[in-house]
């Protein structure tokens, strides 16, 4: 049984939320509905024939129907393609309004000749009359837009979900196989050089070291450094991701988690005040003004009361909810009103006064209404701003996957372009320096020869566990980092630094992770393209920023020098540099780091 009232429940919902709502059927019944309120509003204001109302009401009917149809046309039926903005909803209800009230006021004054009240006539055919429910066609309307809306939020929630999940998961798996890939190619060559070099020291033979020299030095500037730059131009690809609409079809709850019911009393109470005073003070003045004022004020406290203990207290479907509250507002409110019309009536002069028991239903019936309106235009509003906000998330998100995709191929650029090539270019210039100088003896080359067969050693390693995140916590200080920099470096060039204490102070460990790509990019670019064998490093505080000066004792600055992908590098990490010539043929870089 209680399923059977769920599901039919369910069915009314659809029923009055979807394309009945602006169908000519629905039309047609709330138009009845309407002039029965017009017969009964108008027989009672002039005093005329039941006859004579309904003549009324049939014209009212008539000058309607192109109204309607015009609204229908061009408005209704675009709800689905362009968004129903609440200027439409209010210049839609204004033209159905006026039309109601230009038609009973001609009507009322040139048919019967009688006066035109300004309440009755112009203020209450807004809701008391049911062709004020005209325009409810339009706010049902809005109401199956809105399920549709939240349909919409609930698929671009999901895919939210599913997409950065499984976006991120594919970039990792990408860049795993990428490291993979590059590893393997990267580890075999040097692997076999290696090997080579092994073999070469124990024969002495001075052409087969140069060889392999060549070799390094050829596979560290054409392979090596081909692939950096490959990578990093994919990284700097125009290619994006599409942009899908989102149109979700499921089945959701409408207005679930917006309905307020306190709004809807205050909305229904500013009416009262707006519409209902203009009403009595056509009819009785200022006295019947302070009397609908009076009750209005009177009934707020009862019914801010039950609509929150309604709210509070029923955990149920919204539709089920709303039917409490309207419950709770027709049982309070119409005890309310009638003991306050019957209060009033003895007190107040109103000479136009309705009776208690038709002021309170009509009363009523505008708080039924202005709640209900009121709310299918707020919760409209809430549910296109949660859509946007929704769709802005998962635009967020796509800009997310799209520049962690092009930082991981950066990633892997700027770690084969500075460590691995740097390190690289500078064993084939050491082997090509040693065979070079005649005057060593054999005990001196083969010591040489054996450091550099261990830098290679460890290069292979570092290959090995490229991209590891370090967690031992010793590491973290510059000084450690450093270290770590000379070592990879060690029999290659000697490299030292002086640290200004305040740079322990001021450089977080969020920044060493950069310090260490840019010395790497000095370190290799002064190596490969200065020969340089030292490097003095030195670090200060300058105006907030990190100062670095890297200066070298190679062939200084070409004049041909372009600015390459370390540099752009360095400058894509906020680094500002330049070059300065120093005294023995070298070069310095001065590198300004901003510290926040």
């Amino acid at each position: 049984m209680k399923n059977q009232i769920e599901q039919y429940y369910l069915n009314f919902e659809n029923h009055i939320t979807g394309r009945w709502a602006i169908s000519f059927r629905m039309w047609l019944y709330l138009s009845v509905i309407g002039g029965l309120g017009v017969i009964s509003r108008v027989r009672d204001i002039h005093n005329i024939s039941t006859l004579a109302a309904t003549y009324c009401a049939v014209f009212v009917l008539i000058l309607n129907i192109p109204l309607y149809v015009l609204i229908s046309e061009v408005v209704l039926k675009k709800r689905k393609e362009e968004p129903q903005e609440l200027y439409k909803v209010f210049s839609s209800y204004l033209s159905l309004w006026l039309g109601n009230v230009v038609a009973e006021g001609f009507f009322t004054y040139f048919y019967l000749d009688k006066p035109v009240y300004l309440g009755p006539q112009v203020f209450a055919p807004l809701f008391p009359s049911f062709f004020g429910l005209l325009t409810c066609a339009y706010l049902l309307a809005e109401f199956d837009t809105n399920r549709s809306d939240i349909g919409r939020l609930q698929y671009a929630r999901n895919v939210l979900v599913n997409t950065t999940s499984a976006a991120r998961k594919r970039i990792e798996i990408e860049r795993a196989r990428l490291i993979e890939a590059i590893q393997k190619s990267i580890f075999v060559q040097l692997d076999a050089l290696k090997s080579q070099l092994t073999d070469a020291k124990n024969s002495e033979s001075r052409n087969e070291i140069l060889r392999i020299a060549n070799e390094l030095e050829e596979y560290s500037r054409q392979t090596i450094r081909s692939l950096s730059h490959e990578i990093a131009n994919d990284s700097l690809s125009n290619l994006r991701i599409d942009r899908k609409i989102f149109v979700g079809g499921d089945k959701t709850s409408q207005f679930s988690n917006i309905y307020d019911p306190k709004l809807s009393v205050f909305f229904a109470l500013t009416y009262l005040f707006i519409v209902g005073g203009f009403n009595e003070l056509s009819l009785n003045g200022w006295s019947g003004f302070l009397f609908n004022s009076t009750i209005a004020l009177v009934a707020a406290p009862f019914l801010l009361i039950g609509a929150t203990l309604i709210y509070l207290r029923i955990g149920g479907s919204i539709l089920e909810r709303f039917t409490y509250f309207l419950l709770s507002i027709f049982v309070v409110g119409f005890v309310v009103f009638r003991a306050s019309a019957n209060f009033e009536l003895n007190v107040f002069d109103l000479p136009n006064a309705y009776q208690p028991n038709v002021m309170a239903l009509r009363t009523l019936t505008t708080i039924v209404l202005a709640s209900l309106i009121m709310t299918l235009i707020e919760a409209r509003r809430k549910t296109r701003l949660q859509l946007e906000a929704m769709n802005s998330k998962l635009n967020q998100e796509l800009e997310w996957i799209e520049s962690r995709s092009a930082e991981v191929r950066d990633e892997i650029a700027s770690v084969l372009h500075g460590p691995l090539q740097g390190r690289i270019a500078g064993i084939a210039l050491a082997l090509r320096l040693e065979e070079e100088n005649g005057e060593s003896s054999s005990s001196k080359k083969e010591e040489h020869l054996s450091q550099m067969i261990h830098i290679l050693d460890s290069v292979l390693r570092d290959v090995q566990n490229l991209f590891e995140i370090d967690v031992n916590p010793d590491t973290k200080s510059i000084a450690v980092k450093l270290l770590d920099l000379k070592k990879s470096w060690n029999g290659i060039v000697e490299i030292n630094w002086e640290i200004d204490p305040s740079v322990y102070a001021n450089l977080s460990e969020s920044k060493y992770q950069v310090v260490l790509d840019i010395l790497y990019e000095a370190v290799s670019n002064a190596v490969r393209h200065g020969h340089a064998k030292r490097i003095e490093i030195e670090f200060s505080i300058d105006d907030g920023h990190l100062r670095m000066l890297v200066t070298d004792n190679g062939l200084g600055i070409s004049k041909e020098f372009k600015s390459g992908i370390g540099l752009h590098k360095m400058a894509a990490s906020g680094a500002n540099y330049s070059f300065n010539l120093v005294r023995d043929k070298g070069a310095q870089l001065i590198v300004k780091l901003p510290l926040a």
